[in-house]
């Protein structure tokens, strides 16, 4: 086996035991699961299925166009303007709007990143927005992150 080879096994291999363990999960799992944990799995879903807009262009048009489901807008965006637009277009076309931590761990959750033999991400490209288009599965992750909306 080439390296190449064992690293698409490492790889999948860690892809397949996150979906078996999202849906093998219980009640008692989606209550210990925190917000940020929710929507990262969210992010990773919505990727599988090619239904995310990353950056500050795809987002606008997404959320402009009205495809938009759902808003993630980095906490240390240092242009007000930039947050401006994003919370501007997510009220007027009632998209909910969540804050993660960091551009980097948001570039991080949406796979904007190379992934180590330890599988440490490593060279991680910082991302200020992404807007999911489509949730694609329906998991215990994204009842956590609608529910949070209900509560709001």
């Amino acid at each position: 086996m080439s390296e190449e080879q064992i690293k698409e096994e490492k790889l999948s291999g860690s892809e397949e035991e996150e979906e078996i363990n999202e849906e093998s999960g219980s009640e008692v799992e989606e209550e210990s699961m925190d917000l940020m944990t929710a929507v990262q799995r969210v992010l990773k879903s919505a990727l599988r299925n090619d239904s995310l807009a990353k950056g500050l262009n795809e987002s606008i048009r997404a959320l402009d166009s009205g495809r938009a489901r759902l808003c993630v807008l980095a906490s240390d965006v240092d242009d007000p303007k930039y947050v401006n637009v994003i919370t501007t277009l997510c009220s007027e076309n009632n998209i909910q709007l969540i804050k993660a931590p960091s551009r980097e761990s948001l570039g991080e959750w949406v796979g904007l990143c190379k992934i180590d033999e330890e599988g440490v991400a490593q060279k991680i490209i910082k991302t200020s927005c992404v807007v999911v288009k489509e949730y694609g599965d329906q998991n215990q992750a994204l009842n956590i992150v609608l529910k949070s909306f209900n509560k709001n």
